[in-house]
């Protein structure tokens, strides 16, 4: 990937932008004839889930994701209470959502488990969850349905002002 990069920086004589997930940044700088062939580097925010078409593209990642991923039924990826504990648990973030899922694989693939677990997906949020959220209570995970309607609701209401 490294040369097939540095050819294409090269060749072009215009502006090239390189968008990736987490450690992209890194692969470039390891790789010697990558490190200074960017000038700048502009960090984008994860974009937030706030309107109904950012939630149907988050609906439909989700169940592209679902047909590739095995999951219990319990946690399956296309049922609109999963959407919702995802969104409350990484705060509508639609970048984080994607993190959490695959953070929710690897644990299932570490564990060799043949399928993905609610388990999986509650250790994935500890991983990430703030210092003074890791306790179960505040694991969207094993909280009621009515429960994260209501949190979302709020963190949607706080966000709007």
């Amino acid at each position: 990937m490294s040369l097939t990069m540095k050819t294409l920086v090269n060749s072009l004589s215009k502006p090239v932008i390189a968008m990736g997930i987490n450690g992209l940044e890194d692969s470039l700088d390891g790789h010697p004839e990558l490190r200074q062939r960017f000038e700048r580097r502009v960090f984008l925010e994860d974009p937030r889930v706030t309107s109904r078409q950012d939630v149907e593209d988050m609906r439909k990642l989700l169940l592209a994701m679902n047909q590739v991923l095995p999951c219990e039924p319990s946690c399956d990826l296309s049922s609109p209470d999963m959407l919702l504990r995802l969104l409350l648990a990484c705060e509508c973030r639609f970048g984080s959502v994607v993190n959490m899922v695959r953070s929710a694989c690897e644990l299932g693939a570490a564990a060799r488990q043949t399928t993905v677990s609610l388990d999986n997906f509650r250790a994935a949020y500890r991983e990430v969850a703030p210092r003074d959220k890791r306790q179960d209570t505040h694991n969207p995970f094993l909280m009621s349905r009515e429960t994260v309607e209501a949190l979302l609701s709020q963190m949607q209401a706080q966000r709007g002002r």
